[in-house]
């Protein structure tokens, strides 16, 4: 079973998507993204989005020509997180202490609220935004850290399943996202 959990760890390394958003000195660009702790009213959004939310609109996972420059935003800020996402899992598939992972995940979480809350407030804005295109993928693999910070040599098989599960659910979720994303820069690319 250990086996396998490091094995998936490196299977969600592979998932990632590739980066951008960031200026020549590295900083992250302003994106102008609405962010999720953003108070905006229902009536706010669906003016803001067009009817992003029915796929039945000219588009598709509701991406249309109304909210198309917000979707290219997101997309960026997808990108940025998918990178880093996939560059931290890849550094905990380096860990074969099991106390270490979950020791690991602990951190991961408290750095990622202190350090980056504005970026992560920024990608949950989006998957609020665009409920057909992220699908919760993003809020799913931030269940991952709570999860499997409880891994540790001494955890009972029900406790590395349940981090297995998490780790499961966000290869697919991104495996379905990465599919999602280039359907819609297909349908970007034919307008």
């Amino acid at each position: 079973m250990k086996k396998l959990f490091l094995s998936l760890i490196a299977l969600i390394a592979l998932a990632g998507l590739s980066s951008c958003g960031y200026d020549e000195e590295g900083s992250t660009l302003d994106l102008g993204i609405p962010t999720s702790t953003t108070t905006t009213s229902t009536k706010d959004a669906s003016t803001i989005l067009k009817g992003s939310n029915s796929e039945s609109d000219a588009g598709v996972h509701g991406v249309n020509k109304e909210n198309l420059a917000l979707a290219v935003k997101c997309a960026e800020v997808t990108g940025i997180y998918m990178e880093l996402y996939s560059e931290t899992i890849e550094t905990m598939a380096d860990l074969d202490d099991f106390d270490l992972i979950g020791f690991s995940m602990q951190a991961v979480q408290a750095i990622w609220a202190d350090e980056i809350s504005e970026e992560l407030d920024l990608i949950l804005g989006c998957e609020t935004l665009f409920p057909l295109w992220y699908r919760s993928s993003i809020s799913a693999s931030l269940e991952v850290f709570p999860t499997c910070a409880q891994v540790s040599s001494s955890s009972s098989s029900e406790t590395d399943e349940r981090c297995l599960s998490a780790m499961r659910e966000v290869v697919d979720a991104f495996g379905h996202l990465n599919d999602r994303t280039f359907e819609i820069t297909d349908w970007i690319e034919d307008l």
